[in-house]
C-alpha cells in the first residue's frame, strides 16, 4: 500500500528557518516525521510537494534537512548511552557501598536507594528514550529513500 504526504509549501517561510535561511524549517521536518508515523514496514511512502513559493530546489533541501535530523538522532542516541553507562556505575557504586559499609542504618539506606534510582533511570532511557529514537531513525530512512514529486504551481 502507498502512503502519501502532502507538503504545501505557500512561502518561503513554511519551507526555511526563520534566522537561517540556509536550512529547512524545524517544523517541516516534525510534520513529516509525524505523518510518517503510522506508515508500516512494507508500505511505500510518496512525497507530494506542492511548491506555490517557487523555490527551486526545496526538495533537495528537505532531504539535507531530513539527513541533519537523522544524524542529531544519533548524536543523542551516543549520549543516551553514555549517560546510561554513568548511570549504572554510580548505582553499582551505591549499591556495593551499602553491602560493604558499616554506616548507620539510615545511611545504608540513602546509599541503596541512590543506587536503585540511578539503575531504574538507565532501565527506563533503554525501554522509552532508546525505543522512541530507534523508531525515529527508522523513519527517518524511510522517508530519505521514498518517491518524492514536486508540483510547481
Amino acid at each position: 500500500m502507498e502512503k502519501i504526504i502532502e507538503i504545501g509549501l505557500c512561502h518561503v517561510e513554511d519551507l526555511v528557518e526563520k534566522y537561517n535561511q540556509n536550512r529547512v524549517s524545524r517544523d517541516l521536518i516534525d510534520y513529516i516525521i509525524s505523518e510518517s508515523i503510522l506508515i508500516g514496514k512494507k508500505d511505500k511512502l510518496k512525497l507530494v510537494i506542492y511548491n506555490k513559493c517557487q523555490v527551486e530546489n526545496c526538495w533537495e533541501m528537505i532531504q539535507k534537512g531530513l539527513e541533519q535530523e537523522y544524524k542529531r538522532s544519533l548524536k543523542y542516541d551516543r549520549f543516551n548511552d553514555m549517560k546510561q553507562w554513568s548511570l549504572l556505575g554510580i548505582g553499582l557504586f551505591f549499591l556495593l557501598l551499602t553491602i560493604l559499609s558499616e554506616n548507620s542504618f539510615l545511611i545504608n539506606e540513602v546509599f541503596l536507594i541512590i543506587g536503585w534510582v540511578s539503575i531504574w533511570e538507565v532501565i527506563d532511557i533503554a525501554l522509552f528514550k532508546d525505543t522512541k529514537e530507534r523508531r525515529k531513525r527508522e523513519i527517518l530512512k524511510k522517508i530519505l529513500m521514498s518517491e518524492c514529486e514536486v508540483i510547481t504551481k
